[in-house]
């Protein structure tokens, strides 16, 4: 939870958010056991090889086959393809676990590295608004 917390106070993610004020201890133990507690929600803990904790993978349910994705990784370790590796893994996770076939992200229009990951991922940009670009993929990644 500590490590969590940390994270999501660093201020390269929070400023790439969709909130943008830092979280308190309190508010960030109270999502925390609600999404773990939740089967509408799965959070995997991203480890580097090192065995050092280096990221959080998020996917919250919207409907029987869409999840919403979210990943946030340590600044010591951007660039590594870490996000990558995690995004590929959890997404084959979730397709076995829950038949999930259409996937969501939400990223801010200057987040270029979650931009590039996504599209690299084969997700499209189906809609924008003033901040964010609104990105899907359908159906199960290749091998």
């Amino acid at each position: 939870a500590r490590f969590l917390h940390e994270l999501a106070n660093e201020p390269s993610v929070r400023g790439v958010g969709a909130h943008t004020k830092s979280i308190c201890w309190d508010e960030h133990c109270l999502w925390l056991r609600e999404h773990t507690a939740s089967a509408d929600s799965a959070l995997f803990l991203i480890v580097h090889e090192s065995s050092r904790k280096c990221g959080l993978l998020r996917f919250h349910r919207r409907n029987r086959k869409s999840w919403e994705i979210g990943i946030s990784i340590s600044p010591a370790v951007r660039g590594e393809g870490i996000g990558k590796a995690a995004l590929s893994l959890g997404i084959r996770q979730m397709e076995g676990m829950h038949g999930a076939s259409c996937w969501l992200a939400t990223i801010r229009h200057d987040n270029a590295a979650s931009i590039r990951l996504f599209a690299e991922m084969g997700f499209e940009c189906v809609s924008e608004d003033s901040d964010f670009g609104h990105w899907q993929r359908v159906g199960p990644l290749e091998c």
